[in-house]
């Protein structure tokens, strides 16, 4: 049974694998320059018993409103981490069997939009709760074809993020690009759509059909001569599919600005009292600053979907 942490902050997300281990401490970096917080946190944990606990820190972590009190961690439990500079940070925790998804593929072809939420009558009716509150909205985020194009839209509260970075309004896809809804995983194909099967997730298939792969035609000039050869795909930092601190990267940077809707009732994990910041100073100088070294560390540490899936660009 593999441990998944899954991390939001308000601007981005990261998944966490604990690694397979018993008796032993584990830390796990949450860079300020990742989550676009003031200082980097530290958030310690320790298995004992096959079972994972956190351990005392500096900042403060409670579950609803109730202070965490040892208590082990169990599947879908959901925690609240407050930073000495009260930002708000949410903590999701996932037990599955593999760390690895594996994902269904759709056809993107004869469509045009894609929708998502809790609501009846959307091609992707999903559902995730957070200190037990909905923190899914009924329209919670589409997909629109523009031409040859995919667009993704936030109509959420909560925010969806794509490669690891919230989308602020709207996102052209592009091929290889993770899509993350508090738990719902996605990846953007070009001419299919991959889905991970997760609990509170129906799909509906008068919209979403089997992608065919017999359609793929493979692009051959007959003028340049066939040959073979050998592809070696290593699991080191260079290709990105883990790293060492057992986390899981899937990112570059995200864009845009920030747009909404009227069935927006969900429960919102990151409401605080932003007065009491600069908001300037507490997101501008953190892009200024850091966003060229941020997308230089994860295009190095990410899990690289386009070299993984780019035989189906065809």
């Amino acid at each position: 049974m593999s441990v998944i942490l899954s991390v939001y902050s308000k601007n981005a997300f990261k998944e966490f694998v604990l690694p397979a281990e018993n008796d032993t401490e584990v830390t796990l970096l949450l860079e300020h320059s990742m989550f676009q917080i003031r200082k980097d946190i530290a958030l310690k944990l320790e298995v004992l018993d096959g079972k994972w606990y956190f351990q005392e820190m500096d900042e403060r972590i409670h579950m609803g409103d109730v202070d965490y009190d040892k208590k082990a961690l169990e599947d879908q439990d959901s925690y609240t981490l407050v930073s000495a500079y009260k930002e708000v940070l949410a903590i999701m925790v996932r037990m599955v069997e593999s760390p690895f998804d594996v994902y269904d593929k759709y056809s993107l072809h004869d469509i045009s939009k894609v929708t998502i939420g809790t609501a009846a009558g959307n091609a992707v009716t999903y559902s995730a709760f957070y200190g037990g509150a909905q923190i899914i909205s009924g329209s919670h985020a589409e997909l629109n074809k523009q031409q040859e194009r995919w667009i993704l839209n936030d109509r959420s509260a909560n925010g969806v993020f794509v490669n690891d970075i919230r989308v602020h309004g709207s996102r052209v896809l592009e091929f290889g690009d993770h899509i993350n809804i508090w738990g719902l995983h996605m990846v953007y194909l070009g001419k299919m759509l991959a889905v991970h099967q997760c609990p509170n997730l129906k799909l509906d298939f008068s919209v979403l059909k089997n992608f065919d792969f017999r359609t793929i035609e493979p692009k051959i000039d007959p003028a340049e001569p066939l040959h073979s050869e050998k592809v070696f795909y290593h699991r080191s930092a260079e290709f990105g599919v883990f790293r060492y601190r057992y986390d899981r990267d899937r990112s570059t940077a995200g864009s845009g600005g920030r747009g909404g809707d009227a069935v927006n009732h969900a429960y919102r994990p990151f409401a605080y009292d932003d007065a009491s910041h600069d908001d300037g100073e507490r997101h501008g100088d953190y892009q200024q600053q850091d966003g060229r070294s941020l997308q230089r560390r994860l295009h190095v540490h990410r899990i690289n979907y386009r070299a993984v899936f780019r035989d189906f660009r065809r």
